[in-house]
């Protein structure tokens, strides 16, 4: 099982200046490690933003024309970003390009209603019951099939494989082994 953010980097990470590039990845057995690009002399747009002041209608219109070239990139390579927001937009201060951001909550495009909330939202709105007696217990909460899911894509839904792993925590795998 490959996390879903690293199969979305890895499909969109080739080819174009405006997303960040998945460089190399490794599964622990306590979790994954991410490497990307690191790029030099940038600021979020958020924080560029606040720094500067509200931009000038030519930057805006920039900055926008980028975004809308990285999700058209995106598209393209069958990915929805789903969390596009300032914070998840580097200015490279040199150049005023663009780069995107943080996969952590996107998804591989599809032509249906994306429902992978829905369960969330249900839980939500049971906890927020205007009712004491109405909400869930810590055990239902914990029991609810929510809770259950994975964030991992198996691994013959995308061109990942992954190498057996020792059960020593030092030892890793990269995806360069297991390409």
């Amino acid at each position: 099982m490959v996390p879903l953010e690293i199969v979305l980097l890895k499909k969109v990470g080739s080819g174009f200046r405006g997303v960040i590039k998945l460089l190399d990845w490794y599964e622990r057995p306590d979790g994954y490690l991410i490497i990307m690009e690191r790029p030099e002399l940038v600021k979020d747009l958020f924080d560029f933003i606040t720094e500067k002041g509200a931009l000038d209608e030519e930057t805006a219109r920039g900055f926008f024309r980028q975004v809308l070239e990285a999700v058209r990139h995106c598209y393209g390579c069958g990915v929805v970003h789903r969390d596009i927001k300032d914070e998840n937009l580097l200015v490279d201060l040199r150049t005023g390009e663009l780069k995107l951001i943080d996969f952590g909550s996107g998804a591989l495009l599809k032509d249906t209603v994306y429902t992978d909330f829905d369960e969330c939202q249900q839980l939500i709105k049971w906890c927020l019951s205007l009712r004491p007696s109405d909400r869930p217990t810590l055990e239902q909460i914990f029991d609810h099939q929510w809770m259950h899911k994975s964030e991992v894509v198996k691994s013959e839904d995308c061109d990942i494989r992954l190498r057996t792993l020792d059960t020593d925590v030092s030892s890793t795998s990269s995806s360069n082994e297991s390409l």
